[in-house]
């Protein structure tokens, strides 16, 4: 039922994806994210469309800091028969190896949300000059943003936008990201508490 969402928020935040269950070898190679839907070594012979075959995944992080990229060399390998053995799925260049070179982002902390909601008075701003991201983990905080999280989508970007938490091309961002950027900028510009005012004013109707 959400697979939508599900998958979006897989794309935001992984750049290897590694499914199986369907027996079904293939790769899906974009800009940000490499997804591997993996065959089985060795599936039952009675299986529709028996194709034995497993990947082999060489990863390699070169460069440092904001330059960092990670290396993907993809080896696709099925079961021929007659020689029997596994043998190179191809690329469309007639290639033997998938190869992907994907920008490793700057490290940006998203809040976790808790299992438990509590009272909006519980929730704090960040002191002048705290770390911020040790200011969301308080618990008042985590509260906070699990109860953010359980609104609507619209109420989420009603807040974000009467709270000015995000700018320009940001809200074309995944769900989970732009409002992941959104929770650590309100802890940045102590917003916590105009924040806490407007989840429970939507959380009352």
């Amino acid at each position: 039922m959400d697979s939508d969402e599900a998958n979006d928020a897989i794309c935001a935040r992984a750049v290897l994806h590694l499914f199986g269950h369907k027996h079904r070898q293939r790769i899906t190679q974009e800009q940000d994210y490499v997804r591997y839907s993996a065959g089985a070594v060795n599936p039952d012979r009675n299986e529709n469309g028996w194709l034995p075959g497993y990947n082999l995944i060489e990863l390699n992080v070169e460069g440092a800091g904001a330059d960092r990229v990670l290396n993907v060399r993809s080896h696709l390998m099925q079961w021929q028969s007659n020689p029997d053995r596994f043998r190179p799925m191809k690329t469309r260049q007639d290639g033997e190896v998938f190869i992907n070179r994907i920008a490793i982002p700057a490290y940006v902390a998203v809040p976790i949300a808790p299992t438990a909601s509590a009272a909006p008075s519980e929730a704090t701003s960040a002191p002048e000059g705290a770390d911020v991201e040790a200011s969301m983990g308080e618990e008042g905080t985590r509260n906070l943003v699990y109860r953010f999280w359980t609104l609507t989508m619209s109420d989420r970007r009603e807040i974000a936008q009467n709270l000015g938490l995000l700018e320009g091309a940001e809200w074309k961002l995944p769900e989970p990201e732009r409002y992941g950027r959104a929770l650590l900028r309100a802890g940045e510009r102590n917003l916590l508490d105009k924040l806490a005012q407007e989840v429970a004013s939507r959380e009352k109707h």
